[in-house]
């Protein structure tokens, strides 16, 4: 970062920029995790009136997250990424850390007959069990073309993704053949994890020749709207898409594509 992107009159800190930005992403997964209905509940509830028996249990609680804090940012500055199924036992003890509190002030609320906080305490609950349904639906287009290209396609195949929901539901039908996670288009934090990880990145996907498309004989790949410059990319490559799936609420796709040689 130091020689590519900053200059000389911002080299000097690049060390900062970089632990803020990992902070800051620490942050930001930490809080899509927990969900902004529960932020709205949780201000709305709020009471620092406590029992001390409750007081006891927060301390164990706080400990508890602290601890899982500092698991996850050691991970974070080895990996250089994070994502927020890693942070759920953190998630947990954050929840359990603001129920006393939360269902303490909804009983008050009840009690004091307070229909319009009530009212919009109930629109945030279910708003996120509606966001969490479509999260959870959402990936399905992704696990069924995995699937699909696992069982269907050729064994000792050498495949090429930069998905990390492909490659995960791919390797879990133990497939016989052979995938790399490349860059299609651009680099990700995926792809860089594999890239800089000797462990990962290993036999033919660590060979020179791994880098270029025409090397495999399919290609995994989830083509999102909100991406065109991929959709557009893909157009230039010489492949066949033999398989698609779409998710209709997002308009993304999961493709199969294989490479004409």
């Amino acid at each position: 970062m130091q020689d590519q992107v900053l200059n000389k009159y911002s080299e000097d800190y690049a060390a900062f920029i970089l632990i803020t930005g990992m902070l800051a992403m620490f942050m930001y997964k930490i809080l899509k995790g927990f969900s902004i209905s529960y932020l709205v509940i949780y201000f709305i509830t709020a009471s620092r009136n406590l029992q001390p028996h409750a007081k006891n249990i927060q301390h164990l609680l706080l400990y508890f997250l602290a601890l899982n804090a500092l698991l996850l940012l050691a991970f974070l500055f080895k990996e250089y990424f994070i994502s927020v199924r890693y942070a759920s036992m953190a998630l947990i003890a954050l929840l359990l850390l603001v129920m006393h509190n939360v269902t303490d002030g909804i009983e008050r609320l009840w009690l004091a007959k307070n229909k319009l906080l009530l009212s919009v305490i109930a629109l945030a609950l279910f708003y996120n069990v509606a966001d969490m349904s479509t999260t959870s639906s959402s990936k399905k287009y992704i696990k069924d073309t995995a699937i699909w290209a696992a069982n269907h396609l050729p064994p000792n195949s050498l495949i090429m993704t930069d998905d990390q929901f492909m490659h995960y539901y791919f390797n879990r039908e133990q497939p016989t053949s052979i995938v790399c996670v490349k860059n299609i288009l651009q680099k990700t934090a995926f792809t860089i994890r594999y890239e800089n990880n000797a462990s990962l990145n290993k036999d033919f996907c660590a060979a020179e020749k791994a880098n270029d498309y025409n090397s495999y004989d399919y290609i995994l790949v989830v083509e999102k709207e909100r991406h065109p410059k991929l959709i557009s990319f893909l157009k230039t490559l010489n492949l066949k898409q033999i398989y698609y799936q779409e998710n209709t609420h997002l308009n993304d796709g999961a493709s199969v594509y294989k490479v004409i040689k």
